[in-house]
């Protein structure tokens, strides 16, 4: 009797999980997420599209990054592009066939670092460079990356089969690359940012918020070199004096 019954419970149990699960499929499959919204549902839409190398940050709100990365797997997807997330980007996004992030706007699918002969890049598993707890990999001057999704400040790479964040303004894109900077003279220093990007003059050795943001130098600038330090240098220019990163500097 009791053999019996055993097929009997669990096709009764099957049934009801069946019942129960059918809501929420239903429910799944029309759910739409738009800019503005906030939640969990966000979240994992967010880590998901991130997972694909469209670069964003899961913080749960459907902001304008997010929108942008939306739009974006949405073309790469070929599905209509309007940067809402509804029931067929979404479907699309878990059913594990969707294609990857294809490369940055402009082609820029590889770059070579382009930090100072003597200086290497940091490879970090993380958009963060507030401490090397999360630096995977040193990388030097010259060695040739993989762009997965091109941003700013960050960029995400491949390299020596690693996947991480590099600073966007080390690297040098095929479509973009450096421009020949004059030679500094003694006590001179000259900025060497990538072209068409500025380098922020601080008021303090901080890089947290914009507050102590006194100037903003182009690339090629020559500055007066006062204090030159491993990740802070203090300068000179235009008659204001302030703190660089030392790495965006090409000095005699």
């Amino acid at each position: 009797m009791t053999k019996r019954m055993l097929p009997i419970r669990a096709l009764a149990a099957l049934v009801c999980l069946l019942l129960l699960a059918a809501p929420l499929a239903q429910a799944a499959e029309g759910q739409i997420l738009r800019p503005g919204d906030r939640g969990d549902a966000v979240r994992r839409m967010q880590q998901a599209l991130d997972g694909l190398g469209y670069s964003l940050r899961a913080d749960g709100v459907y902001g304008p990054k997010t929108v942008g990365a939306v739009h974006a797997f949405q073309q790469r997807n070929a599905i209509r592009q309007d940067g809402i997330a509804g029931p067929v980007t979404l479907g699309k996004l878990y059913s594990g066939k969707a294609l990857g992030y294809a490369g940055p706007t402009g082609g820029d699918t590889s770059a070579t670092v382009a930090t100072q002969r003597d200086r290497i890049l940091y490879l970090r598993s993380s958009r963060s460079d507030r401490d090397k707890s999360n630096v995977m990999a040193l990388i030097p001057s010259g060695a040739k990356l993989t762009v997965l999704a091109k941003g700013d400040p960050w960029t995400k790479v491949r390299y020596d089969g690693k996947v991480g964040y590099v600073m966007t303004g080390f690297l040098s894109f095929p479509s973009n690359p450096p421009s020949k900077l004059p030679q500094p003279a003694a006590g001179q220093a000259v900025v060497a940012t990538q072209p068409g990007r500025s380098l922020n003059l601080r008021s303090s050795m901080s890089k947290a918020g914009k507050n102590n943001i006194i100037g903003y130098l182009a690339s090629g600038t020559v500055v007066e070199l006062l204090e030159k330090g491993g990740t802070w240098s203090r300068v000179r220019h235009g008659g204001k004096t302030g703190y660089v990163m030392s790495g965006f500097l090409k000095v005699p």
